[in-house]
């Protein structure tokens, strides 16, 4: 009894209802789309590189091991980001492996970023005889510090969201948002 009445209560009450009102596309340039999840990415990688590289000075180190290693661990990043997608997803691409390559249609893991982004720091840290652990504490911060920044891109493009629920606290895309019209909440998988 006292579930229901609390559930039902729960059901009527709204402590927060975030509507995101941002179209996921900033601007279109003839077939190319300016997307937020693209700039908040770009701007989470320079925070990070920033924050990396000012914990090598901390630590009393150069930072131009940092500014030398995003050379490789970008590109790194963006390989094993769809690489993961494409492994992940594989029954889009066993019929035409070459549309693996074809990135620019979309598809790619954030988890796939970080690994192929942690294996080109590594090699580039071990090549070039940096320290590894203060490399390795320095870049783990700045990866951290860099993907919520980027986070803020995919709360606008609608992503990583849980089911349709009845939280307390929900975010709702209304219908014109790109990606169709959706709430977050509840069951424990939404924000």
């Amino acid at each position: 009894m006292w579930a229901t009445m609390i559930r039902d209560r729960r059901e009527e009450e709204q402590l927060a209802v975030i509507e995101i009102h941002i179209d996921p596309n900033l601007v279109r340039f003839g077939g190319l789309v300016l997307a937020w999840h693209g700039i908040f990415t770009a701007v989470g990688i320079l925070a990070g590189v920033w924050l990396a590289a000012r914990v090598m000075r901390m630590y009393g180190l150069s930072d131009e091991p940092v500014y030398n290693a995003i050379i490789i661990a970008v590109p790194s990043a963006i390989i094993g980001a769809r690489v993961l997608y494409v492994l992940g997803n594989w029954s889009q691409f066993s019929n035409n492996i070459l549309d693996a390559f074809l990135i620019y249609k979309g598809g790619i893991s954030v988890w796939g970023a970080v690994l192929g982004g942690i294996l080109g720091g590594l090699y580039h840290a071990l090549r070039n005889k940096t320290p590894l652990a203060e490399f390795a504490d320095a870049a783990g911060m700045g990866l951290f510090f860099g993907m919520a920044i980027g986070r803020i891109g995919d709360i606008i493009n609608g992503e990583h969201r849980g089911s349709p629920g009845r939280a307390l606290v929900r975010t709702v895309y209304p219908p014109r948002h790109a990606r169709g019209d959706r709430t977050v909440g509840a069951s424990g998988r939404g924000i």
